[in-house]
C-alpha cells in the first residue's frame, strides 16, 4: 500500500552507530515535515527494526504530545498518533525524531553485513541495498520515490573503517574508544532507495574528468589496478552525458565501489555507486566479453545519474523509465566508446533477444505494470530492462536520432529532481516532434506481448502483404495489433531500395518500390516483433545469405527469427537447419555468435531427449562450426579486434560440447600444460568445460585440481570461472559433490547459484534430486530469493527434468490457468509425477512467485524437444 501524500518530508538528519562485531547498528533519525492536510496520524515506513522512542516537536522546540505509536509489521509501516483529529493542522513545521535499533542482515538487502578475508582472517563490512524499498530497514522513513527529500548523514564506526556515501566527508574524528565519526554534505533532493552507506577497507584509484567531477574508484585492498578500466569509463562518460542531456552532473563526487557481497551486479546509488566485484574488476588481461560487460553495466549506472536519479520513476510502475533509459544509454555510450565493438548489432544478441524470450510466454506482463507491494510486485525482469531498451531502440530509428535526443534532452529539463511517469515521456517527445508519439507507443507499454508479422509477396508485383498476431512461445494462436513501425529492404547483387511503412491493421499491403530480388522486412531489425517469411521470400534470402548480399544484423535476425518460429511450432526444424546451411561460410563475429548459440541449443536440447541419436547429428551441428573456427584459431591476431576475441571462446566451447575430437584434443594439451603456459583468459571456459565433463569418482584429478585452483586463487573472475563449470560433469557423484561444495564457507551465497548453471543435460536430473533434498540449507545459505529464482532458472534449463519425471514422449498443450499450465501426454505418464516439481516448489520460501515462469520453460523446453525428436525419427534431417 502507498503512503498518503498527507505529512511529506522535506529534509532528514540520521546518524548511526554501527558495530561490526556483534552486527547491530543503532540510529537516530530526525525529519523535516511539511503537513499538507489536516490529520492527526503520520505514516511511514519501517521494517525489521526495533523502535526505541518516537518524539515530535514544532520548529520552534514546541514539544507536541504523542497519543499512539503503533506498528503494522505486514504492511511495513509505523503510525505516530497525535491527540485530536486535527492536532496537526495544514503548514505545522513538524519535526519527528525517532530512536531505534537493528541488525545487520545477511540477506543482502536494507543494511546488511559482507564478510572479506585478510591474511586469512575473517573481517567484516557493513553496505547497504536499498532498491526497490528497503531503506527502511536502515532508518524509519517515507521509502517511496516520490517522497524525494535532502539528507545528511552521520556514522560512527570502527577507526580502523572507511565511511562512504553519497556526499563528500566534512568532518572525520577519531573518538577514544577506537571508533571514528564521520559527518557528510548534505544531499540534494533524493529517492530513499539511491542512499548508500558503506563501511570497510579498501583502496582507492582516482581522476577528475574533463568537466571537474572527482571520481573515485574503490576495491578491495591490493586490487586497485583492477578498477582502472571503470574509472577511465567514468571518467569519458561524465561529460559525454551532460553533453547529452544538456545538464551538468550535480552532486560534487562520484565514487565507484566494490563490494564482497552484493545482490545485483550494481546499484546506482546517487554519487556512491556500489559493485559486485566481479562486475567492476577488469583489466587488459580480462576476456573480451568480460570487459564489455564491465562496460555496459558502468554506463548503465552512470546513465542512471540523469535516468533514475535526477528525474525519478514516481512509481514502480515506471521503473523501465529508469531501466530501459539506463539500458538503451549504456549500449549508445559504449558504442561511443568503443565503435568497433558494434554495441547496435550486439544490443540484438542480449538485449532485445532476451526481451523476446520473457515476453513471448505466457506469464509475461506489460511494460507499465501494476505495483502494489514494492518489495515483492516491482519487475525487475528482462520486460523493463531489455523490452524497454528495445522499445527506445525502435522509437529512435522511427523519430531519428537528433529527434530522440530533443525530446530526452526536453524531458530531463522538464522533470529535473523531480519524478515523472511514461505519459510525460511520450508528451515530451511530442512538444519536441509534433508527432503523436503516445498513440504510437502506449500499444507497447500498457499491453504485454509483441507481434509475429507474416510477409507474403504478391504474384508478380514487389508489393508486400503483412499480417499480424501476437507470437506466444508456446505457438498458441492469439490475436494481437499493434502500431508496427516497419522498414522493408530491398536488392539486387549490390543494389539497396528501402522503404518505411507503419502497419496499423491486422493485414495490409505495402507497395514496396524495390528491386524483384530478396526482400528483407524490418531491416536493421530496430523493430520489436519477430517476422515469417512465405516459402519463396525466405528461398531468396537464404541465396542473399549465402552470397553476402544481406547486412549481418539481417542476417543474424533472419536466423534468430527462424530459430524461434521453429522452437514455437510455427515452422518445422528442417526449415531451420535448411536455413542454417547457408551460414557455412559466415565471417561476421556477432552472426556466429548467433550460430553457436542456436547450435549449443539444438545439442542441450537432443541429449536431454534422444541421446542415443545424438552421435547422427553432432557431425552436422560441428560441421557448421568448423569452417569459422578454423579461422578465427586459438591464438589471438594483433589486428583481430574485439569481437573475434569474444566470439573465440564461445565457439571453442560450443566445439567441446559437441565432442568435436580436434577442439577437445587442443583443449586437453592447454589444460595439461597450464602451468608452464598460462590459458588465455578467452579460452578459459572451454579449456575448463572440457577437463570437468569427463571427471568422475575414479578419474577425479581435474575436479581436485580445479577446487585447489579455486581455494588458492586471488582473481575474482577466476573463482567464478571455476564455479560456473564446477557441476559439468556426466558423473552424478561428482555434481552431487560439486552442489555439496556451494554449501562450504568458501562459496559466497551469491554465487551459489553459478554452480547450478554449469549442470549439463546429463547432470539435471542429479541437481534437482539434491536441490530437493537440501532445499532448506541452500535457501538459509542463500538469504536471498533473488539466487533462489536464478537457481530455479537454472535447474530448469535442461527439459530432461521433464522427460524422465514422465517417462514418456511428451506433446505439451498449453492452457493458462489461474497459476499453472495442465498438460497432455502420449504414453503412460503421470500426472502425479508431472505435478512433483510444480508441488514442490511452490511450496518453498523463495520461489512460489516463479512457478508458473519455471514451470512453463521446462514445457516449452520439452515440447521443442519433441519436435527435434520427430525431426530425426522421421529421418527428415538429412
Amino acid at each position: 500500500m502507498r503512503l498518503p501524500r498527507i505529512v511529506v518530508p522535506q529534509t532528514y538528519n540520521v546518524e548511526l552507530w554501527v558495530n561490526l562485531e556483534s552486527c547491530e547498528f543503532q540510529g537516530r533519525v530526525r525529519v523535516s515535515l511539511d503537513v499538507t492536510a489536516v490529520t492527526s496520524v503520520v505514516q511511514l515506513n519501517t521494517a525489521d527494526l526495533t523502535i526505541d522512542s518516537v518524539s515530535a516537536s514544532l520548529l520552534d522546540s514546541t514539544v507536541l504530545p504523542i497519543k499512539s505509536v503503533e506498528e503494522d509489521k505486514e504492511n511495513e509501516l509505523l503510525l505516530v498518533g497525535f491527540a485530536g483529529d486535527d492536532a496537526l493542522a495544514v503548514g505545522s513545521p513538524l519535526v519527528l525524531t525517532i530512536d531505534y535499533h537493528g541488525s545487520l542482515n545477511k540477506s543482502l538487502k536494507g543494511f546488511y553485513k559482507g564478510s572479506y578475508e585478510v591474511n586469512g582472517t575473517k573481517r567484516y563490512m557493513a553496505a547497504t541495498d536499498f532498491e526497490p524499498g528497503n531503506a527502511r530497514r536502515c532508518f524509519p522513513c517515507w521509502d517511496e520515490p516520490d517522497f524525494k527529500a535532502t539528507f545528511t548523514f552521520k556514522v560512527h564506526a570502527p577507526s580502523d573503517r572507511q565511511v562512504l556515501s553519497n556526499m563528500p566527508v566534512v568532518h572525520d574524528t577519531i573518538n577514544c574508544d577506537g571508533t571514528k565519526t564521520v559527518e557528510f554534505e548534505e544531499t540534494v533532493r533524493m529517492s530513499t532507495y539511491i542512499i548508500a552507506i558503506v563501511v570497510g577497507e579498501f583502496d582507492y584509484l582516482e581522476g577528475t574528468s574533463d568537466d571537474g567531477v572527482p571520481v573515485r574508484v574503490y576495491t578491495r585492498r591490493g586490487y586497485q589496478e583492477k578498477g582502472r578500466f571503470v574509472l577511465d569509463i567514468i571518467l569519458k562518460l561524465l561529460p559525454f552525458f551532460a553533453e547529452f542531456f544538456q545538464l551538468p552532473y550535480p552532486l560534487p563526487k562520484l565514487d565507484a565501489v566494490a563490494v564482497p557481497e552484493f545482490k545485483t551486479g550494481a546499484l546506482e546509488n546517487f554519487g556512491c555507486v556500489v559493485y559486485r566485484e566481479e562486475a567492476l574488476y577488469a583489466d587488459e588481461n580480462s576476456p573480451a566479453w568480460l570487459r564489455q560487460r564491465v562496460a555496459c553495466d558502468t554506463a548503465h549506472e552512470i546513465a542512471h545519474m540523469w535516468f533514475g536519479n535526477i528525474v525519478t520513476l514516481e512509481w514502480w510502475t515506471h521503473l523501465w523509465l529508469n531501466e530501459g533509459m539506463a539500458t538503451w544509454m549504456s549500449c549508445y555510450a559504449v558504442d561511443y566508446l568503443f565503435p568497433e565493438w558494434e554495441m547496435w548489432m550486439d544490443f540484438q544478441d542480449w538485449a532485445r533477444s532476451d526481451a523476446f524470450r520473457f515476453d513471448s510466454l505466457e506469464s509475461t506482463h506489460p511494460v507499465e505494470v501494476e505495483v502494489r507491494n514494492i518489495n515483492v510486485d516491482t519487475p525487475m525482469d528482462s520486460i523493463s530492462y531489455f523490452k524497454g531498451a528495445s522499445l527506445l531502440h525502435m522509437l529512435q530509428s522511427y523519430l531519428g536520432h537528433e529527434e530522440l535526443k530533443e525530446g530526452l534532452r526536453a524531458y530531463v529539463k522538464k522533470f529535473a529532481f523531480g519524478n515523472a511517469t511514461s505519459s510525460d515521456l511520450w508528451s515530451a517527445f511530442e512538444e519536441v516532434t509534433g508527432k503523436p508519439i503516445k498513440q504510437l507507443m502506449h500499444c507497447w507499454t500498457k499491453e504485454e506481448g509483441f507481434p509475429v508479422v507474416k510477409a507474403s509477396l504478391l504474384e508478380n508485383t514487389t508489393d508486400v502483404q503483412l499480417e499480424q498476431a501476437r507470437f506466444m512461445a508456446n505457438g498458441r494462436d492469439v490475436p494481437g495489433k499493434w502500431i508496427v513501425p516497419v522498414l522493408i529492404c530491398s536488392g539486387v547483387g549490390e543494389s539497396r531500395s528501402c522503404t518505411s511503412h507503419l502497419l496499423v491493421e491486422e493485414r495490409s499491403t505495402v507497395k514496396h518500390e524495390g528491386s524483384s530480388g530478396w526482400i528483407k522486412v524490418n531491416a536493421g531489425e530496430t523493430g520489436f516483433f519477430r517476422v515469417q517469411y512465405d516459402k519463396d521470400m525466405l528461398r531468396l534470402l537464404r541465396e542473399a545469405v549465402s552470397s553476402g548480399s544481406l547486412e549481418p544484423v539481417d542476417r543474424l535476425g533472419l536466423l534468430k527469427d527462424m530459430h524461434a518460429l521453429c522452437r514455437a511450432g510455427k515452422e518445422d526444424p528442417s526449415e531451420l537447419f535448411s536455413l542454417l546451411e547457408s551460414y557455412r561460410n559466415e565471417g561476421h563475429p556477432l552472426v556466429i555468435s548467433t550460430l553457436v548459440e542456436i547450435v549449443v541449443d539444438v545439442t542441450s536440447a537432443i541429449l536431454s531427449a534422444k541421446p542415443e541419436a545424438f552421435g547422427d547429428v553432432k557431425q552436422r551441428l560441428a560441421s557448421l562450426l568448423e569452417t569459422p573456427a578454423r579461422r578465427i584459431g586459438w591464438e589471438a591476431t594483433e589486428c583481430e579486434g574485439h569481437l573475434f576475441a569474444a566470439v573465440r571462446g564461445r565457439i571453442l566451447d560450443a566445439l567441446v560440447r559437441l565432442d568435436h575430437d580436434e577442439t577437445c584434443s587442443e583443449a586437453e594439451r592447454r589444460f595439461d600444460t597450464r602451468f608452464e603456459t598460462a590459458i588465455p583468459s578467452d579460452l578459459t571456459t572451454a579449456v575448463l568445460r572440457n577437463a570437468v565433463k569427463d571427471v568422475s569418482s575414479t578419474n577425479r584429478g581435474s575436479f581436485d585440481a580445479l577446487i585447489s585452483q579455486f581455494e588458492g586463487s586471488a582473481s575474482i573472475a577466476e573463482r567464478v570461472e571455476i564455479l560456473s563449470l564446477l557441476a559439468g560433469s556426466n558423473d552424478p557423484a561428482m555434481v552431487r559433490e560439486a552442489l555439496e561444495f556451494t554449501l562450504s564457507p568458501k562459496v559466497l551465497a551469491q554465487h551459489i547459484n553459478l554452480v547450478f548453471e554449469g549442470v549439463n543435460e546429463q547432470g539435471c536430473l542429479t541437481a534437482w534430486s539434491w536441490l530437493k533434498d537440501n532445499w532448506n540449507k541452500v535457501h538459509e545459505k542463500a538469504c536471498s530469493n533473488y539466487v533462489m529464482k536464478r537457481i530455479l532458472y537454472s535447474v530448469t534449463a535442461h527439459v530432461r527434468i521433464v522427460l524422465r519425471m514422465f517417462e514418456a514422449r511428451l506433446e505439451l498443450n498449453f492452457v493458462l490457468s489461474s497459476f499453472f499450465f495442465s498438460c497432455s501426454f502420449r504414453q503412460m505418464c503421470s500426472r502425479e509425477i508431472a505435478e512433483e516439481f510444480r508441488d514442490f516448489v511452490s511450496s518453498r520460501d523463495g520461489a512460489s512467485d516463479v512457478t508458473v515462469a519455471c514451470w512453463e520453460r521446462v514445457c516449452l523446453r520439452a515440447q521443442w524437444t519433441q519436435s527435434l525428436v520427430d525431426l530425426i525419427s522421421t529421418e527428415r534431417l538429412s
